[in-house]
């Protein structure tokens, strides 16, 4: 459900994001790269990224969305193992930027391909911690 509805906000936002919504993505962005290693405000800037993703896609079914967003995201740092932290860190900042960068270019197609990837990363990151 999650990746079917983060993906149509994507596509959406894609064509209906404004300058400002941009501005905001970007600053969420540089937030979840300025948290080192911080899990809640990296978390916290994370899901902004989403919310705002949501917000952009001018549709409200689809801003509804950022609670499983929320319970996934938290699920998978509260009981995800330390070691690898600061490397699943840089990854989800990369990741998180990237389809800013396709929403802003208007690249629908990379920025629902992009969505998918986090989901995806997001959906073993969560079963891992749980199998």
């Amino acid at each position: 459900m999650r990746e079917a509805l983060e993906s149509r906000a994507a596509a959406l936002a894609s064509h209906r994001r404004t300058a400002d919504e941009i501005r905001i993505l970007k600053y969420w962005a540089h937030q979840m790269d300025i948290a080192e290693d911080g899990v809640e405000p990296h978390l916290l800037a994370a899901l902004e990224i989403h919310r705002a993703i949501a917000e952009s896609s001018g549709n409200a079914l689809l801003r509804s969305v950022t609670g499983v967003v929320e319970l996934t995201m938290v699920l998978s740092a509260k009981f995800a193992p330390p070691d690898d932290l600061r490397q699943r860190h840089a990854d989800s900042v990369a990741q998180h930027e990237a389809p800013v960068a396709a929403m802003e270019r208007g690249d629908e197609e990379a920025a629902v391909q992009l969505m998918q990837s986090i989901i995806t990363r997001d959906k073993q990151q969560t079963m891992a911690v749980f199998s």
